[in-house]
Parts: C-alpha cells; structure tokens; sequence
C-alpha cells in the first residue's frame, strides 16, 4: 500500500522549525551588511573631519562640522523611534528595503554635496540617519 505524497506544510512536524540556515542566512547577510556600512558611514566622517577641517575653502568649522554629525545622530533617533510600529504594521522585509534604500538615497546625497550647508542643512545626514 503506498501513501499519497505530503505537502510540505504536511511533512513538517511540529518540532522542526520551518526556516533553515540556508533561508535565514540571506536576511542575516543583508542586516550585517547594513550595520556595517552604518558603522563604516560614522566611521569614516570621524577620520576624514581632521583633513576636512584643514581646507578652508569649504569654510567648516569645527562646531558645524560638530553639529553635522551630532544631525545623523538626531535622525537615527527619529527613524527609531517610528520604525517597530511600523514594521509590525508593513512587514520586516519591507521595511529592510525601504530602510536600505533610504540610507543609501542618502549617502549618494551626501557623496554629491558640494558643501557643507548641502551636506547637513538641506537633510542628507538626517535622512541617511534615520534609515538606520
């Protein structure tokens, strides 16, 4: 007598779980490489603001290049504060997209800045910290 084939929602038992390594391993790939390149971000501003500092010609000082970095802190707060109400309302994996794709968005922006009012006034550091 042969039984009929099991679905695979039917072969599972209930003490197995459902997701593999091999299916969460993407999801966690793509959250390390968001905090690293959040980290690398901060990191990097940190280390090239000495140099930054030393040109004139973009006129920064070192309490508006303070407060240019103190805004990415600001915005990561304000994108906190909103984003698990959200992300139980849309979704984890939505909510990753949008918060990668902002954070890039943002980054690009402040990659084209021409100067510093550009950079912090006109909202590239706060967008960029509020996707993390």
């Amino acid at each position: 007598m042969t039984s009929p084939r099991m679905s695979g929602a039917q072969h599972l038992s209930p003490d197995r779980p459902s997701h593999t390594f091999r299916s969460v391993f993407p999801v966690l790939a793509l959250c390390w490489m968001a905090v690293f390149f959040d980290g690398m971000d901060v990191n990097i501003y940190g280390a090239v603001m000495p140099h930054v500092l030393d040109d004139s010609g973009l006129g920064l000082t070192p309490a508006s290049a303070g407060t240019i970095g103190s805004w990415t802190t600001f915005g990561m707060l304000i994108g906190a504060l909103p984003t698990g109400n959200i992300t139980d309302w849309l979704g984890r994996r939505p909510m990753l997209v949008a918060s990668v794709t902002l954070f890039s968005v943002g980054s690009a922006i402040c990659a084209s800045a021409g100067d510093p009012t550009l950079f912090g006034a006109a909202g590239s550091s706060p967008v960029s910290g509020s996707a993390v």
